[in-house]
């Protein structure tokens, strides 16, 4: 039995609370602990309270001890909508894609998807795999623990099922990466053949297979109109599939209504959301993803909307959306800063909604996002001795150590 006592740290963020996900008041509250220690045996969190309650335990007698004085320590990171699977994008298309900067394009922005989607097709599912697991090594160096692994593109049958047999091959990542399939027709489809295709082949293939957890339908009414829409949504949750909905980016509406109807997780890319669909969301349980790396690859910034959502009682969730075109960082530190900056969140909740929240969005809040006895032990130590600076740095890796299941993955002493 393997048992690990991480003591000392200046501020143990814990974010011990409800059970259910954070929103309004109770997004500033982190529960830390001052001189805090977390014991852990076999990978999971045993205790956790004031260093020296803790080191006079029995069990932590012999514990190997990892001294955090003057850190903060709190949960890793869980991050939303990556596409870890992806080809390397030409610097043409980073061309491209600048030269649009704050007024996308839409078409050009659609051959750039599609550019990547041909190059994903060229390459094997080893070289992906290869891809895959070097980008969840840097997330892991970053401080996040499980990703939504997300298929990215508007891909044929082949690859679309190459690409989640990449994301569920995952045991050798070291993050834990849960497959979600993306559902969008591709450019010049015809809707209807393709909304048949997805509910009668598609859907069972993938359920059957295990290859997905969840679907994300990437919604415009004027491409998949609302009915077909709720067709493709129930076919999936009867195969026990779990539903979320975003608009899609080129769409001049947000997919609040439908998330709201078809009861989805959550529903993202809020670009265009109105005063009435904050209202509403405020008042179920759909969690609002969040994605300010988009804003900053593509230049386009809608603050006043994000913290409204925050001051009507949206649950807010913060997510990379790490994608080769759309969104290319990884870090959730910069995240967080952006989040801050762009958005006007407060550091409790940047971080109380990349964590816990993260976890409600992915099913996962009762193995992980807080520190909590019984919880996995998926921990970071940081290089600050105060949790505001979590998003204070730009571009800067503050991760002294991160912690998967007990287990020290990444040391920035020994990298």
């Amino acid at each position: 039995m393997s048992t690990v006592l991480i003591r000392g740290a200046r501020q143990l963020v814990t974010l011990r609370g409800p059970a259910g996900p954070r929103r309004g008041a109770a997004l500033l509250d982190l529960s830390i602990i001052q001189d805090g220690a977390v014991l852990i045996r076999d990978g999971v969190i045993d205790s956790i309270g004031q260093s020296r309650r803790l080191e006079n335990v029995g069990a932590a007698r012999h514990a190997k001890v990892i001294d955090a004085t003057g850190r903060v320590v709190m949960p890793a990171f869980v991050d939303l909508q990556t596409s870890l699977v992806h080809a390397h994008p030409p610097p043409r298309n980073f061309e491209r894609l600048l030269e649009h900067y704050d007024d996308p394009d839409p078409e050009v922005f659609r051959d750039v998807l599609d550019e990547g989607a041909r190059a994903l097709s060229r390459l094997s599912s080893q070289t992906l795999r290869r891809r895959a697991l070097s980008i969840a090594r840097g997330m892991m160096h970053h401080g996040t623990a499980t990703v939504e692994s997300r298929s990215g593109y508007y891909l044929d049958e082949t690859d679309v099922m190459k690409v989640l047999r990449v994301q569920r091959e995952h045991e050798d990542y070291p993050v834990n990466a849960i497959s979600t399939l993306l559902l969008c027709p591709r450019r010049g489809q015809d809707v209807i053949q393709w909304a048949a295709w997805t509910c009668k082949e598609l859907l069972p293939r993938v359920r059957r297979r295990r290859l997905s957890t969840f679907i994300d339908l990437a919604y415009d009414p004027k491409v998949i109109p609302l009915p077909i829409a709720l067709h493709i949504l129930n076919a999936a949750l009867e195969l026990g599939l779990k539903l979320k909905v975003h608009a899609d980016f080129f769409a001049l509406s947000s997919a609040v209504a439908l998330a709201l109807r078809a009861e989805a997780i959550s529903v993202g890319h809020l670009r265009w959301t109105t005063s009435d669909e904050i209202r509403l969301l405020a008042n179920s349980s759909c969690i609002a993803v969040l994605t300010p790396g988009v804003d900053l690859q593509t230049g386009l910034s809608h603050a006043g909307s994000k913290r409204a959502l925050i001051d009507a009682g949206v649950i807010p969730a913060l997510a990379s959306n790490y994608h080769a075109e759309l969104s290319p960082g990884y870090n959730m530190q910069l995240i967080l800063l952006l989040a801050c900056r762009l958005y006007g969140f407060r550091p409790e909740e940047a971080i109380a909604a990349a964590t816990i929240n993260t976890a409600h969005a992915l099913g996962i809040s009762r193995a992980e996002g807080s520190l909590e006895p019984g919880k996995q032990a998926n921990i970071v130590i940081l290089k600050v001795s105060d949790y505001r600076e979590v998003a204070y740095h730009a571009g800067v890796n503050i991760v002294e150590k991160a912690i998967r299941r007990g287990e020290t993955v990444y040391d920035a002493a020994e990298a």
